[in-house]
């Protein structure tokens, strides 16, 4: 069976995206999304072809994408919350953490609902 861990981001505007990092070989992450935009009425999915050494390396191509989004909406929504679900099988807390800072964003990153 593949190791996924899934990630749930939410906006402030109630905008949602149900991402999965994926380890399909040793060494080997990618990542995959659905978005759910109501305010635009969008309903996608996005997968890229793009492999990862490391989970670290596929969770910020994931994030990037997801900013990247908000911004292209052009009103002003941003990230309220990530939230894992179904605990941190590839990405621990601490790390998701780190990339959020590096991206200069500030919100909660849970496990569980939990922060």
């Amino acid at each position: 069976m593949i190791p996924v861990q899934e990630i749930t981001l939410k906006t402030k505007k109630d905008r949602r995206f149900q991402t999965f990092i994926e380890n399909p070989a040793k060494g080997v992450y990618r990542f995959c999304l659905h978005c759910f935009d109501k305010k635009s009425n969008i309903s996608a999915g996005y997968a890229p072809q793009t492999m990862h050494p490391t989970a670290e390396g596929a969770y910020e191509e994931m994030f990037d994408f997801v900013l990247k989004y908000l911004v292209g909406r052009k009103d002003k929504d941003s990230i309220e919350y990530i939230d894992n679900p179904c605990n941190c099988e590839l990405i621990g807390k601490v790390n998701q953490r780190m990339i959020v800072k590096k991206f200069r964003q500030s919100f909660p990153v849970k496990v569980n609902g939990r922060r």
